[in-house]
C-alpha cells in the first residue's frame, strides 16, 4: 500500500539536485532550464520531476545522489502560481515530484516542444541555487 501525504504548503521549499554542469547557471545564481526537462523513463513510469523535501537546503553530498554539484530551491507556491497546470505531489517522506510537465520526443511536435521549453524556463526563473560544491 502506498502512503498518502497531505498537499505540501505553498510556503514550503523543495529542492532540485543538479549534477550536470549544464543544469547550473552560476552567473544567474539559479538552475538552468535544462534541469527542468522530463526524461522519457520518468514519464513512462508516471513519475514527476524529482525534488527533495527537507527542512533546509541540503548540501550536494547529502542528497543521496552521486556527482551533485548544486542544489536549487523552489517554493511550492511559486510553482503553482506559474499557472502552467503543474502540481507538486509528495510521494515519500523526503521526496516529491513536479507533475504536469509536457514531454515529447517528436521533433516535429513544435507545440509540445515549445511548451516544454516554456515550462523549463519558468521553473528555472523561480529557482535559486542554495547550495553548491
Amino acid at each position: 500500500m502506498t502512503a498518502s501525504f497531505d498537499p505540501l504548503p505553498s510556503d514550503k521549499d523543495v529542492y532540485r539536485a543538479a549534477s550536470p554542469k549544464t543544469w547550473i547557471d552560476v552567473d544567474a545564481g539559479r538552475l538552468s532550464p535544462a534541469a527542468f526537462k522530463m526524461k522519457k523513463a520518468d514519464v513512462e513510469a508516471g513519475n514527476g520531476l524529482s525534488v527533495i523535501i527537507s527542512g533546509k537546503c541540503p548540501n550536494p553530498e547529502d542528497t543521496g545522489r552521486k556527482g551533485v554539484r548544486a542544489v536549487g530551491a523552489l517554493r511550492v507556491g511559486g510553482i503553482l502560481n506559474l499557472e502552467l497546470g503543474l502540481e507538486v505531489i509528495q510521494d515519500a517522506d523526503y521526496h516529491a515530484g513536479i507533475h504536469g510537465l509536457p514531454f515529447t520526443e517528436d521533433e516535429t511536435d513544435l507545440k509540445t516542444l515549445q511548451q516544454m521549453d516554456d515550462c523549463a524556463i519558468a521553473l528555472a526563473d523561480i529557482s535559486t541555487i542554495c547550495s553548491s560544491v
